[in-house]
């Protein structure tokens, strides 16, 4: 989830802001700078309802808690990731290994499509 929905204006190792995340004032924050604190719980919250006044929107009525967890956790544990590592979580190896984290998002629940 956070590779297609978040990367676009909080930013992924080495790879440009969309021209969406270069726009939007105020500016959103770079989650996976190794200086972000980003703690799960106020991420989870900020995801589930989003912030008033800013592009930052709400994902609590298309996305799980489950989901929302997994990517509050991702972006508390990846702080500094490397973009090696990102494309490896966000996409799988080279050989075509299946073993995926979570990033592109789960399968919607019933009613949530």
């Amino acid at each position: 989830m956070y590779d297609s929905s978040c990367a676009l204006c909080h930013g992924a190792p080495d790879r440009p802001l969309s021209a969406t995340g270069q726009g939007i004032q105020p500016a959103a924050p770079s989650l996976l700078s190794a200086s972000r604190r980003n703690k799960p719980e106020l991420m989870f919250w900020t995801i589930k309802h989003g912030v008033n006044m800013t592009a930052m929107p709400s994902f609590g009525k298309t996305q799980s808690d489950q989901a929302i967890w997994q990517v509050a956790a991702f972006i508390y544990a990846e702080r500094g990731i490397s973009k090696d590592k990102y494309e490896e979580l966000a996409h799988g190896d080279a050989q075509g290994d299946n073993a995926r984290v979570t990033l592109k998002g789960p399968t919607p629940e019933p009613g949530k499509e």
